[in-house]
């Protein structure tokens, strides 16, 4: 087993010594800068402090509106044009440690559990004519210290594994893990690697990469970065297409689902296919306003290969009557609506996500209630100047993903669980989707000072855990709920050829795992967990580190 410490000076060494190639640079001009940036370059990911810097910029009118909301490290760290070469990528560290309780949102490849977690990313870029190889692959490292879990009831379904989310039996199923076993974890992820060949305005290729699709901050309802990224072919527009009422952007995938080590013992059912579109509109006239939609249908199959017919289940109908699990048309789907409004004249930003999970059915059933099987994120981002080079920015983000209290709990499926698919909407036990998790609903607020070489804010959140898995228990209660309060600080620290990020937050997590004895509004015992989150990320960057991502 690979230690922590291990890890962490190699990832620190390795930092260093591109700090210490690049850091005299800053002194010289800018044509060997430029020169050198060609052999050292950095890989933007969604969600990164590079990536929400850029998007500040258009918010403040500092950069053209216009930036897309299909993202990846590939799109967000286009390579030079030019001759062909090579550029070692900048490394990137990142640990998060956890005092009692996981509290790991948007880490990827990384899940963050109760102790020390840390992930190494680094590799080599490499463009010739229309292909660009990236390789970026992670190491990961988990601690996975023992806290609290419920074992899975291995009622009805024995092959389960004990570590599989007690709250989802079949048959609404998920592969979800309460605890990726009992020992500390290291392996190697292939991380934001990408092989791209365009073509005109398309770009053909395969990847490992993880994707954003949409305008959330927080939360992405159909594409996150919560999950290890999902290894899959693409086709998607190199740039925008240009017509006469306005621009599209587009992104369609087809790549394989891996079930995780800690869900059940079968072999038959370990891969699953996943085909997704997503679609963009600009309005011409209008460059701050974004449309758009994202649909994604996964379904069982055999073997890690993707077969022919599974690329285009996205543009195939999914039955509306329920097929279970291993009967013929085992498939499941998300459907979501989305859009943004940067206006930066007045420094503000609103955006929504509305999602539909599960099967369609009619479009009665829609009017009638559309409540049922429903979730969404709205979000504002306000910024205003405070002076020539700083800014003020409010953020505010809701997430709701909670089942309809009109509903008998035994036939609502919570969002991303199915009754089709066992695993549900998960790649190797995490979630595609929303970080906060299935049946969850979270409020979000921050307000940051942002300067040239630094910035520094508050954040405050709330988030309650999966209501769909309450009310299935026998006698589930309003004193039950699983409620965490959470706030801390933020700050990021660029200086020389290093790009320093950290975090640190206190967390009350009350009625942990709806472990609640309630006799009356006065009367009752709760199993309230307090937990301390920091996270930090090490990045170095060439000379040229204001250069931000392409968006």
């Amino acid at each position: 087993m690979v230690s922590s410490r291990r890890i962490v000076l190699g990832g620190v060494l390795g930092l260093v010594l591109t700090a210490g190639l690049q850091a005299p640079l800053l002194a010289q001009d800018s044509a060997r800068v430029t020169s050198t940036a060609r052999w050292v370059a950095p890989l933007v990911t969604p969600g990164s402090p590079a990536a929400e810097r850029a998007r500040a910029a258009r918010l403040l009118g500092q950069a053209p509106v216009a930036g897309s909301l299909l993202q990846s490290a590939s799109t967000l760290s286009p390579p030079p044009g030019g001759a062909a070469g090579l550029a070692l990528l900048s490394p990137a560290l990142r640990a998060v440690a956890n005092s009692d309780l996981p509290f790991s949102f948007n880490d990827g490849a990384l899940w963050a559990g109760r102790g020390v977690n840390l992930s190494l990313m680094a590799g080599a870029r490499m463009h010739a004519g229309p292909a660009t190889l990236v390789l970026a692959p992670e190491l990961v490292f988990s601690e996975n210290r023992a806290f609290q879990t419920i074992v899975y009831p291995r009622t009805g379904a024995p092959q389960r594994s004990p570590f599989a989310s007690p709250w989802y039996a079949p048959p609404s199923s998920l592969d979800l893990f309460s605890r990726p076993g009992a020992d500390s974890r290291a392996q190697v992820d292939p991380g934001q690697s990408s092989l791209t060949l365009t073509v005109g305005g398309l770009a053909i290729g395969a990847a490992s990469e993880s994707l954003w699709w949409g305008p959330g901050v927080r939360n992405a309802l159909v594409m996150s970065t919560q999950a290890p990224g999902v290894p899959h072919l693409f086709l998607r527009t190199a740039r925008p297409l240009r017509t006469p009422l306005g621009e599209l952007e587009g992104r369609w995938i087809a790549g394989t689902l891996t079930e995780s080590a800690f869900f059940d013992t079968l072999t038959s059912n370990d891969h699953r296919s996943l085909s997704a579109l997503a679609l963009t509109f600009r309005p011409a006239g209008e460059p701050g306003l974004v449309l758009g939609l994202a649909r994604a249908v996964y379904g069982e199959r055999e073997g890690a290969g993707l077969g022919a017919s599974a690329m285009f289940d996205v543009f195939r109908r999914v039955p509306r009557d329920v097929a279970f699990a291993g009967e013929a048309d085992a498939r499941d789907q998300l459907l979501s609506l989305f859009g943004q409004w940067m206006v930066p004249a007045a420094g503000l930003e609103a955006y929504f996500e509305w999602a539909r999970f599960g099967r369609l059915g009619s479009l009665r059933g829609l009017l009638e209630s559309p409540e049922r099987a429903q979730g969404y994120t709205a979000g504002l981002q306000w910024a205003r100047p405070l002076g020539r080079e700083s800014a003020a920015r409010v953020q505010a983000e809701a997430t709701y993903l909670e089942p309809s209290s009109a509903a008998p709990a035994a036939v609502e499926v919570s969002s991303y669980a199915s009754r089709s698919v066992p695993q549900g909407y998960t790649q190797r036990g995490q979630l595609i989707g929303a970080s906060i998790g299935p049946g969850a609903s979270s409020q979000w607020v921050a307000a940051d000072y942002l300067a040239p070489a630094w910035q520094a804010g508050i954040f405050a959140q709330r988030i309650r855990w999966d209501n769909a898995a309450l009310y299935r228990l026998p006698a589930p209660t309003y004193l039950q709920h699983d409620v965490t309060l959470a706030w801390g600080l933020r700050g990021v620290l660029r200086f020389g050829a290093l790009e320093a990020a950290a975090q640190a937050s206190l967390q009350t997590r009350f009625n942990y795992l709806y472990q609640n004895v309630a006799e009356s509004i006065e009367n009752f015992r709760a199993i309230d967990v307090r937990n301390y989150s920091l996270s930090a990320e090490l990045r170095a960057f060439p000379a040229a580190w204001r250069a931000e991502p392409q968006s």
